[in-house]
């Protein structure tokens, strides 16, 4: 059970790059906040998981990680959505680099496991 939270951990952090690489908007701003939208679940479930293991509360990892599956695949199609609005920050570092920078003052993803850093 929590080696699949952790599966599911490790696709957010894999996936983290290829969201900035999908994103950009007239300003970083814009883009930033859009991909927030798309990360809020992500995270909320992640902040979620962290205070069940450090209560013990099996019955609630469970049932985040049961959901993981879900919540991922929308978060995975929103970021798709993403990269088809804002295809010119694929291909360029400096803008990929300042939507990451905004992206961790708007919405910084939770500490999980120390894996995650902010």
């Amino acid at each position: 059970m929590i080696i699949k939270k952790s599966l599911y951990l490790l696709a957010v952090a894999t996936l983290s790059p290829g969201i900035l690489s999908c994103s950009k908007s007239s300003p970083v701003e814009n883009a930033a906040k859009d991909l927030c939208e798309c990360l809020t679940p992500v995270f909320s479930d992640m902040q979620k998981f962290s205070q069940a293991l450090k209560s013990g509360d099996k019955s609630a990892m469970e049932k985040i990680a049961t959901a993981a599956g879900d919540v991922g695949e929308q978060s995975t199609n929103c970021m798709q959505s993403l990269q088809q609005r804002y295809p010119e920050i694929g291909d360029d570092m400096k803008l990929q680099t300042q939507v990451t920078v905004r992206i961790k003052e708007l919405c910084p993803p939770p500490e999980i496991f120390g894996a995650i850093p902010h």
